[in-house]
């Protein structure tokens, strides 16, 4: 699955994640040395696309909605379509998905709050620290931001999103491994009172004992 977030709601979407599966199966041939292989009778296998856009720009947006490569041919023609799906991640939206991704929820309010910051008037780097403390005092994100804060508010004052959405992913894949790990421990004879007071927090403690 390939996932892009944007901050316009642009058409030309579909054709940008056109561009990017072909790159990325290029480089998944030469990866596994199988790219001569075209050329050989038997087909050759590859990842099956399924693109999804990320959106949470100021632009009106529906919470869902698929965009096709189609609507840009210059001669209509049938047979021959990629389609992008857009989701909208901003705050009040999507609902149920946001309840079901708490880092998702977390980072679409963080730039919530710094966006109403400085529609209150305030500067971007107040803005910034109130965005946090906010998502703080709320549990939003918490643990990460305790631990990086510094780094959360130099990337909101950049507002490069995309670089605050990789360090999102690279703590929720630290929380998947934790869970793992937890999970063998269970499987192995580890209690739960062991493992919280490991300073493992309860709700991953729950979660793997729930699925040991």
């Amino acid at each position: 699955m390939n996932d892009e977030k944007v901050k316009r709601n642009h058409k030309n979407m579909p054709l940008r994640g056109l561009i990017h599966y072909v790159q990325c199966v290029d480089g998944y041939l030469e990866k596994r040395n199988i790219k001569k292989k075209i050329f050989r009778k038997a087909i050759v296998k590859i990842p099956a696309p399924d693109y999804y856009v990320l959106y949470n720009g100021t632009d009106e947006a529906l919470d869902r909605q698929e965009m096709h490569l189609s609507d840009a041919f210059m001669t209509p023609v049938t047979g021959y379509e990629w389609t992008a799906k857009l989701i909208n991640i901003n705050a009040n939206r999507n609902k149920a998905l946001m309840d079901a991704c708490a880092s998702l929820k977390g980072y679409s309010k963080l730039v919530e709050y710094m966006r109403e910051g400085i529609d209150n008037g305030l500067s971007e780097e107040d803005a910034a620290d109130e965005a946090i403390e906010r998502c703080i005092n709320e549990g939003l994100l918490k643990e990460y931001l305790l631990q990086k804060r510094g780094e959360a508010k130099l990337m909101l004052l950049h507002f490069d999103e995309n670089d605050l959405k990789k360090s999102l992913e690279e703590e929720r894949e630290e929380e998947r491994e934790l869970i793992g790990a937890s999970i063998e421990r269970i499987r192995a004879g580890a209690t739960r009172e062991e493992l919280l007071a490991e300073g493992i927090d309860e709700k991953t403690v729950a979660f793997a004992i729930k699925y040991a």
